[in-house]
């Protein structure tokens, strides 16, 4: 009998362990904004790492009010004007899109992209956002 109940206690234990792990493995998990210094520049691209070209893309302070807006080329590239430093949201109108994107933070108001980054939208919250990698074969045309 008491082999069946540590047995049992074991199973439970193992159950619940493999329970909560996929509960884990479903949670997103909101990572610090990326800070960048100067105009926001980069590349949108959905999750499969194709790019979104022709999408509107807002930068949004904490009082909901749009603080400076930008279009992505044929390329899906873009650039924002210079912005005051601090926290904003970057949102998207593009059809299809959760509109979020995901938090920035401005540190410098140097008057060029310093660093090109990956945006990515998304249908559903977790694998989008922004991402401070370079986007693959970036050209700055003109941005």
């Amino acid at each position: 009998m008491r082999r069946v109940l540590a047995s049992l206690q074991v199973a439970v234990i193992f159950a619940a362990f493999a329970w909560s792990a996929d509960l884990r493995a479903n949670t997103c998990v909101a990572l610090p904004p990326p800070k960048i210094s100067g105009p926001l520049c980069g590349r949108v691209m959905d999750v499969s790492g194709a790019t979104i070209p022709d999408v509107e893309l807002r930068m949004v302070d904490k009082t909901e009010s749009i603080v400076a807006r930008t279009r992505a080329d044929s390329q899906g590239d873009f650039r924002f004007p210079p912005v005051a430093k601090g926290r904003y949201r970057v949102t998207t109108t593009a059809e299809g899109f959760l509109g979020y994107i995901g938090e920035i933070e401005i540190t410098s108001d140097k008057k060029n992209c310093g660093r090109p980054v990956s945006v990515y939208l998304t249908t559903s919250s977790c694998p989008g956002g922004i991402n401070k990698d370079k986007p693959p074969h970036f050209h700055p045309s003109g941005l």
